[in-house]
């Protein structure tokens, strides 16, 4: 039945399951899914034909379609990484009126020489021959074509090719590039060129997208003066963060692509972004023993392989202070992994944290790696001696060791046996400080549990952050330094 055009034909009547009044004929699909139902009756059709019964009548209009098709484009002027949304309705693509038909186009194809032209829905067609084509009853339709897809991508590939188009529903016959949740067959590329002109045709029709770029605007409703306790709205109008037309996004932070609306207090705290002690590439096993001089990434089980990522990394091009990371291959098998370890080294010696005044805090957010492999849990310590696993016990501060807390603020107090930095008001000295070279530099340790093969790609990316931020209210010097980035969502 693969090769079947009706996906879901209905079921003869059987009122009562005996197989007994199927009717005259006593059409029926036996035990192996076969039978005489459904059948195709063949029928000459005129121009214009009527069919009746008893006093009902359908009058049915047969030929080429192409003045019933159109093409429309929702968004005509998106900046780079658009989800595109295009839609074209013809009923000569409508083959199969039980279910959605999907075709699929070279878009490189735009005369009628191209065999460019599939039929999807049972995955066993080939393409349409232009003589195919011809016998089917297309003229000027049943081709979808672009002058254009240089700047246009899918999956990430460097350009675009053959692209599907998936009806609405059963029956309609209006096909669109983006499925409910408004994500795109296809999209603009990265750092599309500005007026870039990407025209779409078909059935004798076009519509054109031109790569626009806009000035973005912020605004902050408190006025000049913001004072403690006010609630204030920040507003964000940037037409290139509308990147899907049919969805209210969100400005997420474990986008490595948007610009995030970020408030600094004071110098900011230490973030991820100074003090920087990350190389353009780095790689390593992070397993209990094994040191992370900069940044690791993998498995920390050597039963399981101990395989790890191979990165790139880089500051985020806002000011934001976020650290992108881009996966370039992957070491070994983490098919098998039920953790993944996230370890950057920071550009922070022990001094300065220890010698932050007031009570420090650690605000990070890995909710983009963590969603990436549907963690179960999650834990957070922080070191001085680069493992996972510290043989120095002061010398590391378990900071969250319950709970899958993707992202969260939480106070530089270890558990019994363990480091931990508190404001000096509370305690003269933190417990942490001599526990390490006060040049050593400090490192933190995510651990995200997961199901076995919920690992990354390694070609993932994706952005994280994390600060130590400094609150000190009691010695007269007002201290707040701290980031807070602003996940904004459009309004609709």
């Amino acid at each position: 039945m693969t090769a079947a055009v009706l996906q879901n034909a209905p079921s003869l009547s059987d009122h009562d399951d005996a197989g007994t009044d199927l009717g005259q004929m006593g059409h029926k699909l036996n035990a192996s899914g076969y039978g005489s139902w459904p059948y195709i009756v063949s029928v000459d059709l005129t121009s214009d034909t009527v069919v009746e019964y008893g006093s009902d009548s359908i009058s049915v209009t047969y030929g080429n379609t192409d003045s019933e098709t159109a093409i429309e484009l929702s968004n005509r002027n998106p900046g780079d990484r658009a989800e595109v949304h295009l839609t074209i309705t013809d009923p000569a693509l409508n083959v199969d009126p039980t279910t959605a038909d999907v075709w699929s186009f070279d878009l490189s194809d735009n005369d009628s020489t191209g065999t460019s032209v599939t039929f999807d829905n049972n995955g066993t067609n080939n393409a349409f021959t232009p003589a195919e084509l011809g016998q089917y009853g297309c003229v000027d339709n049943c081709r979808l074509s672009s002058d254009a897809e240089g700047v246009l991508t899918a999956g990430g590939a460097a350009s675009l090719d053959v692209v599907s188009m998936t009806e609405t529903g059963a029956n309609t016959g209006v096909f669109e590039s983006f499925d409910v949740n408004g994500n795109g067959e296809w999209q603009t590329t990265a750092e599309a060129a500005a007026d870039t002109r990407i025209v779409y045709s078909y059935g004798g029709n076009s519509v054109d997208q031109i790569i626009t770029y806009n000035d973005a605007t912020i605004t902050l409703d408190a006025g000049g003066d913001w004072a403690p306790g006010q609630a204030a709205t920040i507003t964000v109008n940037d037409p290139e963060a509308n990147r899907n037309p049919t969805s209210a996004e969100t400005l997420a932070v474990g986008d490595e692509t948007v610009t995030i609306p970020t408030i600094k207090m004071g110098d900011g705290g230490l973030t991820l972004a100074e003090g920087v002690n990350l190389p353009l590439a780095s790689t390593g096993i992070v397993a209990a023993s094994a040191s992370c001089p900069e940044i690791c990434i993998g498995d920390d089980d050597p039963a399981g392989g101990a395989a790890s990522y191979t990165v790139h990394i880089a500051n985020t091009t806002d000011n934001s202070e976020r650290l992108r990371i881009m996966h370039t291959a992957e070491g070994g098998s983490m098919v098998t992994a039920t953790g993944t370890w996230i370890n950057v080294t920071t550009g922070h010696t022990v001094a300065q944290l220890v010698n932050l005044p007031g009570t420090v805090v650690l605000s990070y957010d890995i909710s983009a790696p963590a969603d990436l492999v549907s963690s179960t849990a999650i834990t957070v310590n922080l070191l001085t001696t680069g493992t996972n696993a510290s043989t120095n016990i002061l010398g590391t501060i378990d900071l969250v060791t319950a709970g899958n807390a993707k992202s969260g603020v939480v106070d530089l107090a270890g558990s019994a046996t363990y480091g931990s930095i508190v404001s000096r008001d509370v305690q003269a000295k933190s417990s942490m400080a001599g526990a390490s070279a006060d040049t050593t530099l400090v490192g933190l340790a995510f651990k995200m549990a997961h199901a076995a093969g919920d690992d990354m790609n390694a070609d993932a990316d994706y952005a994280i952050y994390a600060d130590f931020c400094n609150f000190d209210q009691n010695n007269g010097s007002l201290t707040h330094n701290c980031m807070y980035r602003l996940e904004a969502v459009e309004t609709g």
